[in-house]
């Protein structure tokens, strides 16, 4: 938590919000590429963590986006919305294949998330300071 704060208020959303869905990627492809008990120990951690390290900083972001709290209810709604199709999709992938496309599935989510997210924050941190320069 002091991790984050810290970072929050010397560089800002973005580098916070990427380094978290980042490692979030990582840990969702760790714990579909695991073989041990260890490893998928490690990367269940590393999850969590990366989560809970990310949570704020995605609602603080969204939450500025609209004063009435939209983008924040909408936000996490798509965040939890992708447990619905989950199971459905990983179930598929691993019967047809085993788990490493679910690996490959989770980096391919992922990463089309980090470019829409950091797309995103930097459009309206680039808006918000045009705004305040007026």
């Amino acid at each position: 938590g002091v991790v984050a704060a810290w970072l929050g208020v010397r560089v800002g959303r973005v580098l916070p919000i990427s380094i978290g869905l980042s490692l979030n990627v990582a840990a969702a492809v760790g714990l579909a590429a695991s073989e041990s008990v260890f490893a998928f120990s490690a990367f269940n951690l590393l999850w969590g963590l990366a989560y809970n390290f990310l949570s704020p900083y995605l609602m603080g972001a969204l939450a500025a986006l609209d004063d009435r709290g939209r983008w924040a209810v909408a936000g996490e709604s798509l965040w939890n919305g992708g447990t619905v199709p989950g199971p459905w999709i990983a179930g598929l992938l691993v019967e047809r294949a085993g788990m490493l496309p679910l690996a490959g599935w989770a980096l391919f989510t992922g990463g089309v998330c980090l470019v829409l997210v950091t797309a995103a924050l930097r459009g309206f941190e680039s808006r918000c300071a045009s705004a305040n320069s007026v």
